[in-house]
């Protein structure tokens, strides 16, 4: 039987299953759209750095997609700065334990506003080989989106991406953490990248969650409203940046303790800093990527434009030689 299924914002879809089954947890895509990024250096080990996830954009009427990875520049910048020209990526496949794959550094795209901008945004396709799956970019939260549904301060979010401690021996398996939104990107947010635009959400972010996609779940029931699917729906909202520390010996200027003169560490103040997912878009918009995409739409119709069958081809040949006779054909 076909099942509908419409808890991917923006994008209804069919199920075929031989019973009904519950849809209340996360989609597949939430977690099968992520990728660990890493490096190896001259030793040749591989070290795992942040996360990365798979967004399509559908090419209109072709039934195919531009797909894209997306993650936080920061972790491209960390690599690069370590003096290395490849990002290794480690992949889930569908026949066996995860793999690494390498794509040079220069194909990452990049915001034009500089590193304040944390998105870094690699045009590539995973392949059917690798056991992932695209965020379609119907699922992407819009300005509209956000005053249609009144997304805002309390609303539900979890991030999905790399726990550095317990990442997988055999494949990915990427952890989920649950917030809600703490503030919304209504003023920008000093961090030592710059000032940044923003979401605050409470939840813990960690280094490996860096680049991690964010969802926002608008629920069961929206604003005294039930959801017309009877299922709840999710929209990318985000990309993680990181989140805010205090060093122990400061915690003091929150809340009086002793200071007992020790070496300080950082606290996780468990408050997120999440990138709004328009500026991965604003990535893509930019006039350059337009012209590749523009191109590259342009040689997908040509390739699928219809041709002559063969044998059509042949006979039309056949009765142009009886028409001219004596030229060659």
């Amino acid at each position: 039987m076909l099942q509908l299924d419409q808890r991917i914002g923006g994008d209804p879809r069919y199920i075929l299953t031989e019973e009904p089954v519950s849809l209340m947890a996360f989609p597949d895509e939430v977690c099968k759209c992520v990728v660990f990024v890493g490096y190896r250096k001259a030793d040749g080990v591989p070290r795992l750095a942040g996360t990365a996830f798979c967004v399509g954009r559908e090419i209109e009427g072709t039934g195919s997609s531009f797909q894209y990875l997306v993650t936080a520049r920061h972790v491209i910048d960390y690599i690069r700065n370590l003096g290395l020209d490849q990002v290794w990526l480690r992949l889930n496949r569908r026949s066996g334990s995860a793999v690494w794959a390498s794509v040079p550094i220069n194909q990452w795209l990049t915001h034009p506003e500089g590193p304040s901008v944390d998105v870094a945004v690699l045009h590539t396709s995973l392949g059917p080989e690798t056991d992932h799956l695209m965020i379609p970019f119907k699922m992407v939260v819009t300005e509209k989106l956000i005053e249609q549904e009144k997304i805002g301060i309390g609303d539900e979010v979890f991030m999905t991406g790399l726990f550095s401690r317990h990442y997988g021996q055999q494949n990915n398996i990427p952890v989920v953490r649950v917030g809600n939104i703490a503030a919304m990107p209504k003023e920008k947010i000093e961090t030592s990248l710059g000032s940044m635009d923003a979401y605050l959400i409470e939840s813990r972010s960690i280094g490996g969650l860096s680049g991690s996609p964010v969802f926002v779940n608008l629920g069961l029931v929206r604003h005294g409203q039930l959801s017309s699917t009877g299922l709840p729906i999710f929209y990318l909202m985000g990309i993680v940046h990181g989140h805010f520390d205090v060093t122990e010996n400061k915690i003091g200027d929150l809340n009086p303790v002793a200071d007992d003169g020790l070496s300080s560490t950082s606290v996780n103040m468990g408050i997120a800093i999440v990138v709004p997912i328009n500026k991965m878009l604003e990535v893509l918009n930019q006039p350059s990527v337009k012209e590749k995409e523009d191109s590259a739409v342009e040689q997908l119709r040509r390739k699928n434009l219809p041709v002559p069958d063969v044998a059509e081809q042949q006979d039309e040949l056949q009765a142009a030689r009886k028409i001219l006779p004596g030229h060659n054909l």
